[in-house]
């Protein structure tokens, strides 16, 4: 059994700073997960393609996940939170 959560059959592993931007948040690997599988496609800017960017609302604020896929494993490179507020 794994301890990582899998996206794409691919474990999902942390950066330092990335595991502590989760731990700031208060979330974990599954949430990542969740945010992977049910968010939409955020990107700011163009990125390389094998980075995932992806948010995921919840109330008015916004998750999101960018993850680098390589060839063995998914690795979170950057999580954060911001509010979303509609005028």
């Amino acid at each position: 059994m794994s301890l990582f959560p899998r996206y794409k059959n691919k474990e999902i592993k942390v950066t330092k700073n990335s595991s502590e931007e989760l731990w700031r948040y208060r979330k974990d690997l599954w949430d990542v997960l969740k945010i992977l599988e049910k968010g939409y496609p955020c990107p700011k800017c163009k990125r390389k393609g094998n980075v995932i960017e992806k948010c995921w609302q919840k109330g008015d604020k916004v998750y999101k996940a960018v993850v680098v896929e390589l060839e063995d494993y998914c690795l979170l490179t950057h999580f954060g939170m911001f509010t979303y507020k509609r005028w």
